[in-house]
This record gives structure tokens, C-alpha cells and sequence, in this order.
């Protein structure tokens, strides 16, 4: 029900409001004309900024996903994962502490049969740099990741601290001279994992606490951390590790294309 006072609006009173509004614009516009010039380029210069910026953000992104993918025969079996790191002070990981069986087999684990990982002649043709084609193969290449060689490196690192265990490892012989073969190693080694460390740049943030018993701020080391699936990656080089195999066979590089 129409209360009083209202009015209903004629098909003709609808129409004749409709074609008023495009005149009534136009009034406005004679009127101000530098007004809507402003507006009409304000609004095309925010959809031509927006457009430009979802261009960078989706080249810089492409980009990135690009340069990661040629220098890894990974590039699509790359998983992340949640890992909590521990401070290593108050709690301390398995990988911790003088040496023994058990810490010495859990460190061997993380790089054992990964040092020639085989991968598919379309891998090997994606990387930057060529590689020995694998034995028996029509291209397929031979790679070592990075991470294990790091890993092999730290190990050697942790068994130089413990001499009397590992003697084999020591920078000194037992009578005092420093073994170069060794320290040349070592030396070796340690930049590889600066190297690393400054390349993957871990931005994960450590925080700062209250500690009561120092009675000052502290950072706290335990923190979380978005990590690549470690064990994912490592099954896969053990998966397509080359066994038993004479590293002085003949072979070609991948890039090769003489022998196809």
C-alpha cells in the first residue's frame, strides 16, 4: 500500500528522466569542462599505474622462478615445510655432542649415495652449465646437489674438533705440524658454506626476550622457519644415485650433440 503523499512515476516520466541525465551531464561539463579533464585523467593514469604495477610484480615474480629453475634439476619437485629451529644451547638436536655411533651414522645419512645423482636428458639440457653424460645413457647427465656437498663439508668440519676420535681429520699431525692437505680442505670448506649461507640468505627473524636470570634482553633462537623438504630432495638424489660405476669411462658432455 501507497502511503499518502507518495506518487507513482508514468512509463513516460521514467523515460523522460532518462534522457534528461545525459543532458544534465553534459550541462555540467560545458560548465566545468577543466573539472572532468582533471577527473577523466586521473582515472585513466590509476588504471595505467595499477596495470604497470601488476606487470613488474608479475615479470620480477616469473623472473625469479625462472633463474631458480635453470640452475636446478629440481625445479618442480621443490616442497616447503614449517621446521621450528631449536636454540641449540638449552635444547640441543640430535646432530649435537661429542661424537658416537649414533651421531656419527645420522650425520653420514644426510649425504650417503648422493654424490652422482643421474637425471633425465631434459633436466640436464635445463641447467647452465653442461655435464658428464651418464654411462649407458643417450643424455641423460650426471649432477652432484649442492646441499650435500655443504653437508659433507660441515661433517668434516665437526670430526676436525674431535682429533682423538677422528685423527684423519686433524689440521695437526700427532707431532705438532700442521697437515696442509687437511687445512687446505677445511679451508675449502668453510668458504663453500659462507658462500651458501650468503646465497640462500635465510630472512627467518630471531626475536628477543625478557631473561630473567640475566636480568637484560636476549635473543631467543628458537624460532620458525620455512624450509625446503630436505628429506624429499635427498631420497630423490639416493633414488638416482650411480653405483659402482668408473669415473674414468669415455663419455661426452650433454651439450654434445656429435654423438646423437
Amino acid at each position: 500500500m501507497i502511503s499518502h503523499g507518495q506518487t507513482h512515476m508514468t512509463d513516460e516520466e521514467s523515460h523522460t528522466l532518462l534522457v534528461s541525465e545525459p543532458k544534465l551531464n553534459e550541462t555540467l561539463w560545458k560548465q566545468n569542462p577543466a573539472f572532468y579533464h582533471k577527473i577523466h585523467l586521473s582515472v585513466l593514469y590509476a588504471a595505467i599505474l595499477t596495470l604497470l604495477c601488476l606487470f613488474f610484480l608479475s615479470d620480477s615474480r616469473t623472473s625469479k622462478c625462472d633463474l631458480f629453475a635453470q640452475n636446478t634439476p629440481l625445479w618442480d619437485l621443490v616442497e616447503y615445510e614449517t621446521v621450528v629451529f631449536l636454540d641449540n644451547i638449552h635444547e640441543l638436536s640430535p646432530f649435537q655432542g661429542p661424537p658416537d655411533d649414533v651421531k656419527d651414522e645420522i650425520w653420514d645419512k644426510l649425504y650417503r649415495n648422493t654424490s652422482t645423482t643421474v637425471i633425465d636428458s631434459k633436466r640436464a639440457k635445463r641447467l647452465p652449465n653442461s655435464t658428464m653424460v651418464a654411462p649407458g645413457t643417450q643424455g641423460d647427465g650426471i649432477v652432484s646437489l649442492e646441499v650435500f656437498h655443504q653437508l659433507h663439508c660441515l661433517n668434516a668440519l665437526r670430526k676436525s674438533l674431535y682429533p682423538e676420535r677422528f685423527p684423519d681429520y686433524s689440521v695437526f699431525f700427532p707431532n705438532g705440524t700442521r697437515n696442509q692437505n687437511i687445512s687446505i680442505h677445511h679451508d675449502h670448506c668453510v668458504d663453500r658454506i659462507r658462500q651458501a649461507t650468503m646465497c640462500d640468505a635465510n630472512i627467518g627473524a630471531s626475536f628477543w626476550r625478557w631473561n630473567e636470570h640475566l636480568g637484560k634482553w636476549g635473543i631467543n633462537m628458537r624460532t620458525t622457519q620455512t624450509c625446503r623438504n630436505f628429506e624429499k630432495m635427498r631420497l630423490w638424489a639416493v633414488e638416482r644415485n650411480l653405483l659402482d660405476w668408473d669415473p674414468k669411462v669415455l663419455s661426452r658432455l650433454t651439450d654434445d650433440t656429435s654423438a646423437s
